[in-house]
């Protein structure tokens, strides 16, 4: 799907999303849909952020703690992938509480 085709992300968004690819050194893509292995995000029509795919970002428990303090402005964030990084407290996650997708295999819990 050609990039034109999706949703424009809204300026609030825009700004946060921008913030986490600053903190993970890593560059997010629109995507129409997240699978296990995708490192990109999903919008609704409203311009919102709905899913993030963090796939092998190298986040460990002191760079989630940074990652939800960046992305807990999303409120139409529900579901989040971390598949594959070094996680192995993943208490900070309640400070999100609209979650309602969690995916988190490949890790050290």
């Amino acid at each position: 799907m050609a990039q034109e085709e999706f949703t424009q992300l809204n300026p609030g968004d825009q700004k946060i999303l921008e913030k986490l690819q600053d903190l993970l050194g890593i560059k997010l893509e629109a995507v129409s849909d997240i699978q296990w292995n995708t490192r990109g995000y999903t919008v609704n029509q409203a311009g919102e952020v709905t899913c993030l795919g963090l796939y092998r970002c190298e986040i460990d428990d002191k760079k989630l703690q940074a990652l939800v303090e960046t992305i807990s402005p999303l409120t139409s964030l529900t579901s989040l992938y971390l598949r594959d990084n070094q996680l192995s407290d993943i208490s900070v996650l309640k400070e999100l509480p609209n979650l309602t997708q969690l995916y988190l295999s490949d890790n050290q819990l």
